[in-house]
């Protein structure tokens, strides 16, 4: 039913459907959780949005990640930038931190920081030296610089500047 309210257009009575299944049957909260923060994300419900994202991001595999990518998703950039810049500082293991710079480069870049998104890209790249994302990091820095170019070049300081723009 929820899904042929959504097919329809009606997506907080579809909301309202999946609300009340996981009220019925607990069991399909893990499931049916994600498709309401994404309804609510829709429909423009930061506070339901939010609410079930809390309470479904213990389930994900990667719950930071998660939360950064909804508050993006509701426009919340800066808590989007705190939750990443937090999992960054703290995570130990390579492949999640290149996950997790990839995604702040994508949030940096969504929101025009030119800047912080290739110093994302970059350290992506050196923290992933010797590892399988190494290939890929440098890649996505490569095409990132390529569809760039101008904008980092306005960024470097000119000859005979230094970086605050002066001679």
């Amino acid at each position: 039913m929820a899904e042929q309210f959504e097919k329809d257009g009606h997506k907080r009575e579809a909301a309202d459907v999946y609300e009340r299944l996981i009220l019925k049957d607990p069991s399909t909260r893990r499931i049916v959780a994600p498709q309401l923060v994404r309804l609510y994300i829709e429909t423009r419900q930061p506070a339901k949005a939010l609410d079930w994202a809390r309470a479904v991001s213990a389930d994900m595999p990667e719950p930071q990640a998660y939360m950064a990518g909804v508050y993006a998703q509701l426009g919340g950039y800066n808590e989007a930038r705190s939750i990443l810049n937090r999992e960054i500082e703290t995570v130990q293991n390579v492949n999640r931190k290149v996950a997790l710079l990839w995604q702040m480069a994508d949030l940096c870049n969504r929101t025009g920081d030119v800047k912080g998104a290739h110093r994302a890209l970059e350290t992506a790249v050196e923290i992933s030296a010797g590892h399988p994302e190494f290939a890929t990091a440098k890649r996505r820095l490569s095409v990132f610089e390529s569809r760039h170019s101008t904008d980092l070049n306005n960024l470097s300081p000119q000859p005979g500047q230094d970086a605050g723009g002066g001679k």
